[in-house]
């Protein structure tokens, strides 16, 4: 498998070498990553003054902990795809993220209700199965090293697609109130750029677990652009369905014993 220390992908060729002379190679092998690195950590700091604010008050208030115990999975599955590819700019774009999700799994955990709770214990309970499942195959059972990187780069897909989910059922509550106003425009942007910037990398050296998962992040955040372009003004809505459809929100926002839509 490719293990991207600044080779092009498959194909090669002399068009393939004179953009590499260009630059095209070394943005994408190099300058692509780098900026993907800093993007994806500034991303997984970002709820951290949040977090602390909610434990030294004891009270999440508006903070959900669910994706907590995704993000923390999700890192330590690509650190573990890192190790196997020898590819630091995974490494070091994902360790901050696997610390972090952990302890704002543990303050989320202490502080949320018992149904929410639950549902990370569920949660946390299946992957840790799955992951040493998946690591006595790797390690006893597997030979191959090419069949080892298939399995692992397929668990961290299928964990960077449940921590994708999260933002879906935000989308459809913008779609159904005509209300951008959960969306967040700066964090969008960046979260769109850094799908863009990993997308190109994993391209570049030919590893679709990297491109394809990331590709989609875009395709994602580009969608959620569009909603704010579109629903930017959040003007009152005077559909009664709609209304009721706000109301029932703030009721389930409000309530911590309500379970929201969760990936288990």
């Amino acid at each position: 498998g490719a293990k991207g220390r600044g080779r092009l992908g498959a194909g090669g060729g002399a068009g393939a070498w004179v953009v590499y002379e260009m630059g095209g190679g070394v943005f994408l092998n190099t300058v692509a990553p780098s900026l993907g690195l800093v993007l994806a950590n500034g991303m997984f700091f970002s709820p951290l003054v949040a977090v602390l604010k909610a434990r030294n008050a004891q009270d999440l208030g508006q903070l959900n902990p669910l994706p907590y115990p995704a993000i923390t999975y999700n890192c330590g599955l690509w650190l573990a795809y890192s190790f196997h590819q020898d590819n630091l700019f995974i490494f070091f774009s994902n360790l901050p993220g696997f610390m972090l999700g952990f302890f704002f799994t543990l303050v989320g955990y202490g502080l949320t209700s018992q149904v929410r709770k639950l549902a990370i214990e569920v949660y946390s309970g299946t992957l840790n199965c799955v992951v040493m499942v998946t690591g006595l195959l790797v390690t006893n059972y597997i030979d191959k090293r090419e069949d080892q990187r298939i399995l692992l780069g397929s668990l961290a897909n299928f964990c960077l697609m449940c921590y994708y989910s999260f933002p879906l059922s935000t989308i459809m509550h913008v779609i159904r109130t005509k209300s951008a106003a959960s969306l967040h425009l700066p964090l969008s942007l960046l979260s769109g750029l850094n799908g863009l910037l990993w997308f190109g990398y994993g391209m570049a050296i030919a590893d679709y677990f990297i491109a394809v998962p990331n590709g989609l992040g875009a395709l994602l955040a580009g969608l959620q652009l569009v909603l704010i372009f579109l629903f930017r003004k959040g003007s009152p809505c005077t559909d009664p369905t709609i209304v009721q459809n706000q109301m029932s929100e703030r009721s389930r926002t409000d309530s911590k014993e309500k379970l929201p839509i969760f990936p288990i």
